[in-house]
């Protein structure tokens, strides 16, 4: 048993209640953020592409080309990731927006606010032709980029479409698309 202090009070053992109140700056207090996954990032990069495009009148191919080139010229890079997610976009966009018109409840394709589109496209892609990520997974991400992106109804909308697709369409193997 701990000794008492001077007013006579025992010490008692910390509990998690009273963990990392005074053991000195937590991450959060030091003032640094908590940098989201690569993949999180990677999904955010590829969301603005097919933005970039879609809004553009643009060919995806041609905006990841020109990303790549920046990058090359001492630019951001892009990532394998970001790059595979948009390949894959756009190889399979037509079976992608097919699946998003035969899905979601008097909606057109054309019609849908364009950032809740293309997050639709990248997450459709992932759910069909990367089944090395969890279903979950490629669904939280898109609610998540629709909700700090879009409207406020937007992430109910985006998962609502994503959960009819997964639950209608099997994932089918994985095939990386081809980068060019």
């Amino acid at each position: 048993m701990a000794d008492p202090d001077s007013a006579g009070n025992t010490p008692h053992p910390p509990t998690r209640r009273d963990a990392g109140t005074s053991a000195g700056p937590t991450r959060r207090d030091a003032g640094t953020s908590v940098r989201p996954p690569t993949r999180t990032r990677a999904r955010k990069a590829a969301l603005d592409i097919l933005f970039e495009s879609d809004l553009r009148g643009l060919a995806t191919g041609a905006t990841l080309a020109d990303r790549q080139s920046d990058a090359s010229a001492g630019g951001t890079a892009v990532r394998d990731y970001t790059a595979q997610l948009v390949a894959g976009v756009q190889q399979e966009r037509t079976r992608i927006d097919d699946l998003l018109s035969t899905y979601t409840e008097g909606w057109t394709v054309d019609r849908m606010a364009a950032v809740d589109r293309n997050i639709l496209r990248l997450a459709v892609w992932e759910l069909i032709a990367a089944p090395d990520v969890p279903d979950a997974v490629v669904i939280a991400e898109a609610v998540g980029l629709a909700a700090s992106l879009s409207t406020d109804a937007s992430p109910a909308f985006v998962n609502g479409v994503l959960a009819r697709i997964r639950e209608a369409v099997p994932r089918g193997p994985a095939q990386p698309p081809t980068l060019s």
